[in-house]
């Protein structure tokens, strides 16, 4: 059996989810529904309401798109929002996970892979271990814990606690079988505190067939449908998806249009998406006279996201100057490029300088927001040498970032791991979740 341990999953459309919505779907492929099961929390984000079937349950089975058996064990349904809150949500579900296998008869040839972050189901799984002796688990890291906390401003790196749980960490890297890194610095580091070799680089995929450029009569069309945003031609229209977290820094962006606002009002910014700072975002931009160029849309299904990123001109990601975060590879940003977009960006480090280097987006360093509108300014004056990079963007995902690159590589890793099924199985047909 192989297990896919993850807070978030399917419907989710959060980075985490559908990484692994996606390797269950290889899983089940390959080793049949049978073999493989995902181990998750109850579905709440990121609002922390539960729906009414899950209400009062502490466990919960479901069947996937795929077919694959999900178990969903209890967690404290808590908003999205607040460091200390989601604290409560991530160690609940760590608790779970950890009673959940203990006890559960695991086979040697059994293996758990868990998704980090958050950590805290890691931490559990490794403790496992060091009383189950013939547990095996590996760890997909999607970013590095805790060595992310300080950046986002909520833990000090000379803390007792910022040291104990990097040595935690450590430790649960060292003992896993297999460690997965997202980017190569996180692999970078990997190797370094475990046994060099030890980790694999799988970027975070991006489902090509769903986030896509649209036909062009398609965008005509939802830009007059949504003329309040799209509808002047004189007007540059800049998108944001994601979060609005501290460590995303869109204050820097904000304080950036007020620069841009001096220059020229022929702009609209259009933000979507929620989180902790979008109460402090929309009473900036309301202080400031943005709110006639500044947008705010509450977080949408994936599906009408494509079209109002192919809707854009350009689209924008940025993140606070901290090294952890110069290694990142935005997701967001991964997705605009699929829909054929040019980008400008508030980002250190290697990914924006490569996107720089192939003309595929401006860049500005990180908390400059006198940088980021000259950028800005630059695109709205003389948005057409700019607007004709949608092939070469694309191409670059296709390359580096497609699903079919991220099969390979997962079933790499294993069929080293995991003994082959004993005879060829038939791809099941996807199945009502």
């Amino acid at each position: 059996m192989i297990y896919l341990v993850s807070h978030f999953y399917l419907p989710l459309g959060n980075p985490p989810a559908s990484r692994m919505g996606h390797l269950a779907r290889i899983l089940v492929e390959r080793y049949g529904r049978d073999n493989a099961r995902v181990v998750t929390g109850r579905p709440n984000y990121p609002e922390g309401r539960l729906p009414p079937e899950y209400r009062w349950r502490l466990f919960r089975r479901t069947v996937g798109p795929a077919g694959e058996d999900i178990a969903h064990l209890y967690e404290i349904a808590t908003p999205f929002q607040g460091f200390r809150r989601k604290t409560v949500g991530y160690l609940s579900f760590a608790v779970s996970v950890f009673f959940y296998f203990l006890f559960r008869r695991l086979a040697p040839s059994d293996l758990i892979l868990v998704t980090s972050g958050p950590v805290f189901p890691a931490y559990a799984v490794y403790f496992l271990s060091r009383l189950k002796r013939h547990l095996r688990y590996a760890v997909d890291v999607r970013d590095l814990s805790p060595q992310t906390v300080p950046g986002m401003g909520f833990m000090n790196r000379e803390s007792a606690l910022y040291r104990a749980l990097k040595r935690l960490s450590d430790r649960t890297y060292r003992r896993a079988v297999k460690t997965v890194g997202v980017v190569p610095g996180i692999c970078e580091y990997l190797n370094a505190v475990a046994a060099p070799r030890k980790a694999a680089l799988i970027y975070n995929p991006v489902d090509t067939r769903e986030v896509r450029p649209l036909p062009e009569q398609d965008v005509r069309a939802f830009r007059q449908e949504h003329s309040e945003i799209f509808g002047d031609p004189g007007r540059t229209v800049f998108l944001y998806a994601g979060l609005h977290s501290p460590h995303l820094d869109l204050m820097t962006l904000l304080k950036a249009l007020t620069h841009v606002k001096a220059e020229t009002s022929a702009f609209v910014f259009v933000l979507i998406g929620h989180g902790e700072e979008t109460p402090a975002l929309k009473r900036f931009a309301a202080e400031n006279g943005l709110a006639p160029n500044v947008c705010f849309l509450n977080h949408m299904p994936r599906e009408q996201l494509v079209r109002y990123m192919n809707a854009a001109d350009f689209c924008y990601f940025g993140a606070r100057a901290d090294p952890v975060f110069d290694i990142a590879v935005a997701v967001k940003a991964i997705e605009y490029l699929a829909c054929g977009k040019f980008v400008v960006t508030a980002h250190g480090g290697a990914f924006p300088e490569g996107l720089r280097e192939r003309k595929l987006g401006l860049i500005s360093p990180p908390s400059d927001p006198g940088a980021l509108a000259r950028n800005l300014i630059a695109l709205i004056r003389e948005p057409g040498p700019y607007l004709g990079s949608r092939g070469d963007s694309r191409r670059f995902i296709l390359e580096r970032f497609s699903l079919k690159e991220f099969e390979k590589r997962y079933l790499t890793i294993f069929e080293d791991l995991v003994p082959p099924p004993r005879q060829p199985l038939a791809s099941p047909q996807p199945a009502a979740g």
